[in-house]
């Protein structure tokens, strides 16, 4: 049964973030006679491109960060005890949440993008989290789910960091998160 409530929580979650995303990248939605014509490139839209195509050597500044380090642990500790105040109660109470694997955890300045699966409850993700003097703060779900493409992961991650962390979107392994 908490499963059920997950899904069409997450269903509707998933469906919020993707027209935010949508709505952020200019996307309007197509009509019966045919898609709309193509919006001008703005500024917005070149910085979602280049997220998706890092310029030479962007990737130098990403640290890949091992989970079972002591810093990986740290930042392990922090998401799952921030992700219980995200749920809806039926899974708050499902809590302390576990780590079924952590495939990726990257580091660019004071952000940090995490790519787990989790034990029970939860649905696997891309999670962003910021160094802080008081250790690791949870900034948001960044993806969950599937896509068409590696780009629409991209972007979407993208669309959650600031520019100055950018790399992070552009460099990760999302293979796992798209169809193409």
């Amino acid at each position: 049964m908490q499963r059920s409530h997950f899904w069409s929580g997450c269903a509707a979650a998933t469906l919020l973030m993707l027209s935010g995303m949508l709505a952020a990248c200019g996307a309007q939605p197509t009509s019966p006679t045919g898609p709309p014509s193509q919006p001008p490139v703005t500024q917005t839209d070149t910085a979602v491109e280049t997220a998706t195509t890092p310029p030479d050597g962007e990737c130098a500044a990403v640290e890949r960060i091992a989970p079972d380090s002591e810093e990986g642990t740290r930042i392990g500790a922090a998401l799952l005890a921030a992700l219980p105040a995200t749920q809806s109660p039926e899974l708050q109470r499902a809590a302390p949440y576990a780590f079924d694997e952590v495939w990726d955890m990257s580091k660019v300045g004071t952000w940090v993008v995490v790519q787990a699966s989790f034990k029970e409850a939860l649905e696997p993700g891309i999670f962003v989290l910021q160094a802080t003097d008081n250790g690791y703060r949870y900034e948001g779900l960044a993806w969950a789910g599937m896509a068409d493409s590696a780009a629409a992961v991209r972007d979407g991650v993208a669309g959650t960091l600031p520019d100055a962390a950018r790399a992070l979107a552009a460099c990760i392994d999302v293979s796992r998160w798209s169809v193409s």
